[in-house]
């Protein structure tokens, strides 16, 4: 868990430690100060007594999960002054997939994101994809439409707080960061044009009855939900325009032959009006809600699905 305020003067928020507890007493176990603050933290667990887990700018950590001990720190290339409220998966190659900004990109409208493979045995970064649009939440890796081959996927969009905000889902091969996909959803024109920040669906609804009654007034969530990939395939994330959207990309190619990682052409070069792929469908619900990162979760034949402030369970 984080702990201690971060001292990062450009973000309120945020915290400069991450701590063990022991699970029966309580007791802390170890601490580790970052260089960077982390935001939500969301340990990863590789099963080798070692855990993972990643700070606002990008940088990945993996320490003992007993002592807390420094196996290594892979900072975010030329990332130091960057933020995002994103975050880290492993997928089943043993690979750490980060969602992140470069540079000193904020995760605001206009700005681009950041989506990078690193070796978990030792922090080598295997490959970067810049992102037309920022990338503020997690990826997500499994098998697309059929595929053997391993895919990772990401939703990228801006902050609340501009009155239009583009947003997608994009999808790329897992081992060697090669596009694959790529879905735009329709640009999101904020109906809070006085207060952008409200931009969310939910959000600007019922504000003053919720500050008149003294609750939490706005949920202010990120542009998506993380991504999940759904046993058929398809991917499904919630919108901060208040839909769920599932989508199917075209079915994927096994990559029997690599190509060349130095020659792999980065998606900024889409820019942030990208067409979305030919053979591409997509799906909506109205949940007539935003969501937080987690918003989904999978039992034996159905779905369950969350907004800020409504559950929803769909049976297969």
């Amino acid at each position: 868990m984080g702990t201690e305020k971060g001292h990062d003067p450009r973000n309120e928020g945020g915290n400069q430690k991450v701590i063990a507890l022991d699970g029966k007493t309580g007791k802390q176990v170890w601490e580790h100060k970052t260089e960077h603050p982390v935001w939500n933290v969301m340990p990863l667990f590789p099963g080798d007594d070692t855990c993972l887990f990643m700070d606002f700018t990008g940088g990945l950590y993996r320490v003992g999960l007993h002592n807390g001990t420094l196996f290594w720190h892979a900072p975010a290339p030329g990332s130091d002054e960057s933020f995002s409220d994103g975050g880290a998966i492993i997928g089943s190659n043993n690979i750490a997939y980060t969602c992140s900004n470069p540079g000193n990109a904020r995760g605001s409208e206009g700005t681009p994101g950041a989506l990078r493979a690193f070796q978990v045995s030792d922090g080598k970064m295997l490959w970067e994809q810049m992102l037309p649009q920022p990338c503020n939440s997690y990826p997500s890796v499994g098998h697309l439409g059929g595929s053997p081959d391993l895919s990772v996927v990401i939703t990228p969009g801006a902050f609340m707080g501009t009155p239009t905000m583009h947003g997608g889902i994009m999808a790329f091969d897992a081992l060697t960061g090669v596009p694959q996909w790529q879905f735009q959803a329709p640009v999101y024109h904020s109906p809070f044009q006085v207060n952008p920040i409200l931009a969310a669906y939910g959000d600007y609804q019922g504000i003053t009855e919720r500050q008149s009654a003294g609750v939490q007034a706005i949920c202010l969530p990120a542009h998506w939900s993380c991504p999940t990939i759904t046993g058929d395939g398809a991917v499904l994330a919630g919108r901060s325009d208040g839909n769920l959207y599932v989508i199917r990309g075209p079915a994927a190619k096994r990559n029997d032959d690599l190509p060349n990682l130095a020659h792999v052409k980065s998606t900024s070069s889409l820019g942030i009006d990208y067409a979305t792929s030919v053979g591409v469908e997509a799906e909506i619900f109205e949940a007539k809600g935003a969501s937080l990162h987690g918003a989904a979760g999978f039992a034996p034949g159905m779905i369950a699905f969350s907004t800020c402030d409504t559950l929803y369970v769909f049976k297969l």
